[in-house]
């Protein structure tokens, strides 16, 4: 239970701490470029 207790934490490059929202921003730009690259993929 003391587990439960704790903040999940996530850092970038175990040197700092990502927020919530700067971690979703980073993710939601990686599924961007992701689609923009498999579309350009699929013109070919």
């Amino acid at each position: 239970m003391s587990r439960s207790r704790r903040a999940a934490r996530i850092s970038a490059g175990g040197f700092t701490a990502l927020s919530l929202a700067s971690f979703m921003a980073i993710i939601k730009a990686s599924y961007s470029l992701f689609t923009l690259l498999q579309q350009v993929e699929e013109k070919k």
